[in-house]
C-alpha cells in the first residue's frame, strides 16, 4: 500500500481582496511535491497583482523664532505585479543522513506609484504664506535570487545541521516629481525633480550547529558567518540634491554554546552567543573611517521551567540585537516637496535589549509579565535640513538614549461547546524622555490592548471567527498615539470533498477605525501622521490533492542579514 505523501501532490490557493477605494488585489499560489522512496522534488509558482495605497494627512510643525506649519494631504496608490518560483530537491540517504538544495526567484516586473499627489499649505504664525501641488510617478522594479544547501545528519552521538545560503538582489527606483508653488501675492512657479537610484546586494552565509547528549542533558554549539556587499547609486540630474555612490561591506561572525538539563521537576537551559561585526562604509569608492565600525558583543540567555503545584512557570532572560536596515544606513535623500525630505543615517549603531520575562499557565489561563532595558533604540525623527535652511524638514533615523519598558498580559482561552473564546488584555509602559519644543518631557503614558477572539465550530463543517481588538492612546519611544484604535474582523470557512477544497470569506476593519494616528516629537519639530482607515473584503479558494508536509529541512543561514535588506 502506498504511504501518504508518496507520488505526486498539489496545493493550489486563490485569493481576492478589495480595500475600499484602491481596487482589487488577486493572488495565486501553486505548490507541488513528488515523493519516491527517499527522494522529494518540490516546487512553487506564485503570482500576485496588487492594487493598494497609503493615503494620509501630514502636519509638520517647526518652532523657530516663528511657528512654521506645513499641512499636507498625500494620496498615493500603487500597482504591482509579482512573480515567484521555488524549486527544491531533497534526498534522505538513510535515517541518519539527509541533504537538499533549493532555489527561490522573485521578480517585480511592475511596481509603480502613478500620479501620487501631495497638496500642501504653508503657514507662518498661522498666516498662509504659500501652497504647493506635487504630482509624482515612481517605478521600483526588483529582482532577487536565493539559494540554500543543507545537510542534516548524525555521526556517532553527534547531530549535525549545516546550511549554506546565497542571496543576490537588485532594486531600482526611478522618480519624477512635478511641483507647482504659489507664494501668496506672487505668480506660481514650477520645479521638476527627477532621480534614478540603483541598489545591488550580494550576500553569502553559512551556519553549522552540532549537538550531542552530555551529563544527562543536551549540549549544542556552533557558528554562523555572513558577508554582504551592498552598492547604492543615486543620481539627481537637476542638482537639487547631492548625487550618491556609496558601498557597505559587512562581515558578521558569531559562535554560540547552549546546554540544557532537567533537575527533577526543574528544566534549565543556559547559553551564550558571541558576535563580531566588521562594517565598512565607502563613499565614491574610498573607505570612510569615521563611518566604518567594528562591534563585539556577548549575548547571554537562561531559561528555567518548572511546575509549582498545578501552575507551569517559566522565567527567561535573554539579550537581543536590532541592527539598522541597510536602507536606514543610506545617505541619499528622497524628495517630497521643497519643504520635506527623507534620508537614512550611516552613523546608526545597533540597538541592544535586555529582556526578562515571567510566564505562567494554568489550564486555559495564561499570564506573562516582563521588563526590558533598551540601549540605542533606532527611532524616526524630523530635523532641520541644514543651518542655512532650517524650515526644510528632513525625516531621518537616530539612536535614542537608553530607556526601560514594562509589559504584562493576561489571557483566558476556555472551550465552551462549539465556542472557543479568547480574552486578552495587555499593557506596555515605558520610561522614555523625549525632546519637545517646550523642553524635555516624559513619554510614559501606558498603552493597553484588549482583544476578544471568538471561534465557532458550526454545523455542516463551517468555521466562524469574530475578532475584536481595541488599543488605547499612549506613548511608544518618541511618538504619541493620539487616538484609540478598534478593529473588527469576521472570517467564515467551509470545506468540501473530504477537506480537499475550501472556501474562506473575510472582512477586516469593518468600522474603519484601525489606522494609528501618531505625533512624532523631535526637539523643535513635531510631525503628525494621520493615515486613512479603509475596510477590506476578500475571499480565498484552496484545493489540495495528496498534499503533504515537505521533508525539506533547510533552515537557512544569515536570516537576520536578509531581513535588513
Amino acid at each position: 500500500k502506498k504511504q501518504k505523501g508518496e507520488g505526486f501532490g498539489i496545493n493550489n490557493r486563490l485569493n481576492f481582496r478589495d480595500k475600499r477605494g484602491y481596487g482589487l488585489t488577486s493572488l495565486e499560489q501553486f505548490t507541488f511535491n513528488y515523493r519516491k522512496n527517499g527522494f522529494d522534488l518540490g516546487g512553487m509558482l506564485y503570482g500576485t497583482i496588487t492594487n493598494l495605497g497609503d493615503d494620509k494627512d501630514l502636519i509638520d510643525h517647526t518652532y523657530l523664532d516663528k511657528h512654521w506649519k506645513q499641512s499636507s494631504r498625500l494620496e498615493q496608490n500603487y500597482q504591482s505585479q509579482r512573480f515567484d518560483t521555488r524549486l527544491s530537491l531533497n534526498y534522505q540517504i538513510n535515517e541518519n543522513h539527509t541533504l537538499g538544495i533549493r532555489h527561490d526567484f522573485t521578480r517585480y516586473p511592475k511596481y509603480e506609484w502613478d500620479d501620487v499627489t501631495m497638496d500642501s499649505h504653508v503657514y507662518m504664525d498661522d498666516v498662509l504664506t504659500e501652497t504647493s501641488h506635487v504630482v509624482a510617478d515612481l517605478r521600483n522594479p526588483t529582482t532577487s535570487h536565493r539559494a540554500n544547501f543543507y545537510y542534516n545528519g548524525k555521526v556517532g552521538i553527534w547531530a549535525i545541521d549545516l546550511n549554506v545560503d546565497g542571496l543576490w538582489k537588485k532594486d531600482g527606483q526611478w522618480m519624477e516629481n512635478h511641483e507647482t508653488v504659489t507664494e501668496i501675492g506672487k505668480e506660481p512657479w514650477q520645479r521638476l525633480m527627477t532621480s534614478d537610484s540603483q541598489t545591488k546586494n550580494d550576500l553569502y552565509a553559512g551556519k553549522l550547529v552540532l549537538s550531542r547528549p552530555l551529563w544527562e542533558g543536551s549540549l549544542a554549539l556552533g557558528g554562523e558567518y555572513s558577508h554582504n556587499d551592498r552598492i547604492n547609486e543615486y543620481v539627481n540630474p537637476q542638482g537639487i540634491l547631492k548625487d550618491d555612490y556609496s558601498q557597505f561591506k559587512e562581515g558578521n561572525a558569531s559562535a554560540f554554546l547552549e546546554y540544557s538539563r532537567s533537575f527533577g521537576k526543574l528544566n534549565a537551559q543556559a547559553g551564550v552567543r558571541y558576535e563580531y561585526v566588521d562594517f565598512k562604509y565607502y563613499d565614491q569608492g574610498k573607505l570612510v573611517e569615521e563611518q566604518s565600525r567594528k562591534f563585539k558583543k556577548l549575548f547571554p540567555s537562561i531559561a528555567l521551567n518548572m511546575p509549582v503545584g498545578k501552575v507551569q512557570m517559566q522565567l527567561v532572560y535573554a539579550m537581543d540585537v536590532n541592527r539598522p536596515s541597510y536602507s536606514a544606513l543610506r545617505s541619499n535623500i528622497t524628495y517630497a516637496n521643497r519643504y520635506s525630505y527623507e534620508t537614512g543615517n550611516p552613523f546608526l549603531v545597533p540597538s541592544y535589549t535586555d529582556n526578562l520575562t515571567l510566564n505562567a499557565s494554568y489550564k486555559w489561563i495564561f499570564f506573562s509579565a516582563g521588563y526590558q532595558h533598551i540601549e540605542n533604540a533606532i527611532i524616526d525623527v524630523t530635523r532641520p535640513y541644514s543651518e542655512e535652511n532650517p524650515s526644510i524638514s528632513l525625516i531621518t533615523r537616530e539612536n535614542a538614549p537608553s530607556y526601560d519598558a514594562f509589559f504584562a498580559a493576561l489571557t483566558f482561552a476556555p472551550r465552551i461547546g462549539i465556542w472557543r473564546p479568547q480574552w486578552n488584555i495587555a499593557m506596555r509602559k515605558q520610561t522614555y524622555t523625549a525632546e519637545t519644543p517646550t523642553g524635555k518631557e516624559k513619554f510614559d503614558t501606558p498603552m493597553f490592548g484588549i482583544n476578544w477572539r471568538n471561534a465557532f465550530q458550526l454545523p455542516k463543517g463551517i468555521l466562524l471567527n469574530v475578532d475584536g481588538m481595541f488599543t488605547t492612546k499612549g506613548a511608544m519611544r518618541n511618538e504619541k498615539y493620539t487616538h484609540e484604535l478598534f478593529n473588527l474582523e469576521v472570517t467564515a470557512q467551509k470545506s468540501f470533498f473530504k477537506n480537499r477544497f475550501s472556501v474562506q470569506l473575510f472582512a477586516r476593519d469593518l468600522f474603519e477605525m484601525n489606522a494609528a494616528q501618531i505625533s512624532m516629537y523631535s526637539g523643535i519639530h513635531v510631525t503628525d501622521f494621520k493615515p486613512d482607515a479603509r475596510r477590506q473584503f476578500g475571499m480565498t479558494l484552496q484545493y489540495n490533492f495528496n498534499n503533504t508536509k515537505s521533508k525539506y529541512k533547510g533552515k537557512g543561514a544569515g536570516d537576520s542579514q536578509k531581513a535588513r535588506m
